[in-house]
């Protein structure tokens, strides 16, 4: 395998597990929130077993902060948890949750997210060949925003906040 199609492999992993990151952060999205910035003790946690956190340790999202007697006492949220918090969250509403459907689409046209411009530009669909039903999939996801026209021109888009944030976290490895 050259070195070249390594880093791709590479590249795939770290976006898969990203994904997975997402979608605990958001299945687990309001004890999360509720945690963040603070060290927590499994015992403390309602109805949220040890196997559950075990699963957030696998995913990178939270680490042991200490112990006593050789076992793990507390717990804190690492930092791509807390990115994940923050991506997620809807502007300055205190809803941090993305539907399945959104996250999704996020998963599905990964690679075109990351190619659309800057939040302060604005694109055409021709731009990226983009047809209405994509168009139409990625604004029902927040991910895209209709700009205002006048004169019959050919509708202008641009990319949301949301999209932004998403597009940080899936590329920080990068």
């Amino acid at each position: 395998m050259s070195v070249e199609e390594r880093e791709v492999e590479a590249a795939e992993e770290s976006s898969t597990d990203r994904l997975r990151q997402f979608r605990l952060v958001n299945e687990h999205v309001e004890m999360l929130s509720e945690l963040n910035g603070s060290t927590f003790r499994c015992k403390h946690l309602d109805e949220f077993g040890r196997s559950e956190l075990y699963t957030l340790k696998s995913a990178g999202l939270v680490e042991d902060s200490g112990s006593s007697f050789g076992r793990v006492v507390d717990w804190e949220l690492t930092d791509d948890c807390e990115d994940v918090l923050e991506a997620i969250s809807v502007d300055e509403v205190d809803t941090p949750f993305l539907s399945e459907y959104v996250l999704d689409t996020v998963e599905r046209h990964e690679d075109l997210l990351q190619e659309l411009p800057e939040s302060e530009s604005t694109f055409q669909a021709a731009d990226f060949e983009l047809n209405a039903s994509l168009l139409a999939a990625l604004r029902r996801a927040g991910l895209i925003e209709r700009e205002v026209q006048r004169n019959g021109s050919p509708d202008t888009w641009s990319v949301s906040d949301r999209t932004m944030r998403l597009r940080d976290f899936l590329g920080a490895d990068e």
